[in-house]
């Protein structure tokens, strides 16, 4: 005899939603996830973030101090402003952090722009380089759909906005606004379609930039939102102006990207880790007292040395040199004799070499350092 036995389908995820028991944070990042790459990247299998320095913990070049020019505030975030642009702005790593983050990136409004011309522009921005975005696959049908988490406090609140482009061929854009609704840390959170429409390189060219604008002139500013669309457009012309108040505060941290439509919660990665990733990008070689090693070196004539400095990672791309330090010493272990001038011979992905011009004696071994009285700060570069 045979007995059959049938029962009716169900729903597990309304089977568990029904549960009385609390399912948890991580139980009801799998109950919203609608893929196994979802899932997975919800139990934290894995490297989930895009983003390099979210946690705004590295900064190689400022070491948290204030800066007004241009440039990169911490590693891998720049703040930059339109040539055009009347206002001024102080760029500084601070230990003002929400709960679970100890460092963000700040932006205070020191010179104000309260009537924005056509072409200003005031923002912060992340590029990442097609290799780390390769499998997003996007340009194609086979495009992936991301979130994007941050945290975000400012002193003005209202709306907010950013973009998401190309750098490659015809810009193409994805502007969203957010909301500000008080002057603590806010979590922000924006799923984003994958972009099936521009060009999206898959090398170690720069690929995918994000812009943080505070200040955006009508040229960059768009009434289309949450949508590709071909152009470079900051932010729609509903957010407001920053710059328009003086000793005004915009800060973020916990900046993250991730595959699927589920922001789950940040990955700290270990700061040696996130060092290294950075390194790709930037290394600074520091001597804060003088007298540190900087590399072997090699006297070619009794004027001329050339020191050899292996990078700690494989660099993007052969660095130029930001700046040198005022002075370095060459000893070949019978005399120490103080540098002139300095610059770079040559590079590779792998190692950079200096010229250093000394008195010295030709055809001789020897090491560099940096000199006890000098500027102790050499810098090698391959940003994107």
């Amino acid at each position: 005899m045979t007995i059959k036995v049938s029962k009716p389908a169900i729903n597990i995820r309304e089977e568990l939603a029904d549960l009385k028991q609390d399912t948890g944070l991580k139980g009801q990042e799998l109950m919203r996830a609608n893929t196994a790459q979802e899932a997975r990247t919800a139990i934290s299998a894995g490297r989930k973030n895009l983003i390099i320095n979210g946690a705004m913990r590295v900064d190689q070049r400022n070491a948290a101090a204030a800066t007004i020019a241009t440039g990169y505030a911490v590693d891998r975030f720049t703040y930059g402003q339109a040539a055009i642009s009347t206002g001024v702005i102080t760029a500084q790593q601070v230990s003002d952090a929400p709960a679970g983050f100890d460092k963000s990136l700040k932006l205070t409004v020191t010179t104000a722009d309260t009537s924005l011309a056509a072409g200003d522009w005031y923002d912060i921005s992340h590029t990442l380089e097609g290799n780390n975005t390769a499998h997003l696959k996007w340009g194609t049908s086979e495009a992936k759909d991301v979130t994007l988490s941050f945290w975000v406090k400012a002193s003005v609140v209202g709306t907010y906005g950013m973009e998401l482009r190309s750098t490659q061929g015809t810009s193409v854009s994805y502007t969203f606004d957010y909301e500000v609704p008080n002057i603590g840390w806010n979590k922000i959170e924006q799923q984003i379609p994958g972009s099936t429409i521009g060009t999206w390189d898959t090398d170690n060219s720069a690929n995918l930039c994000f812009i943080i604008p505070i200040g955006t002139g009508s040229t960059y500013s768009t009434t289309t939102t949450d949508v590709w669309q071909t152009g470079n457009y900051n932010a729609s012309t509903s957010v407001i102006n920053l710059l328009a108040t003086v000793n005004a505060t915009f800060q973020i941290t916990g900046f993250q990207l991730e595959v699927g439509s589920v922001a789950t919660e940040f990955e700290h990665r270990s700061y040696g880790e996130e060092l290294a990733l950075c390194q790709r990008y930037l290394y600074v070689i520091d001597g804060a007292t003088g007298g540190d090693r900087v590399g072997d070196a090699f006297s070619y004539s009794t004027t001329g040395v050339v020191a050899t400095i292996p990078f700690p990672v494989k660099m993007r791309a052969k660095p130029t040199l930001e700046g040198t330090p005022s002075q370095l010493t060459f000893n070949d272990s019978i005399a120490g004799t103080d540098s002139s001038a300095i610059s770079l011979n040559s590079s590779n992905t792998h190692f950079g070499s200096l010229s250093v011009t000394v008195s010295a004696t030709a055809f001789h071994g020897g090491q560099v350092y940096f000199t006890n009285t000098a500027a102790n700060t050499i810098i090698f570069k391959a940003e994107i």
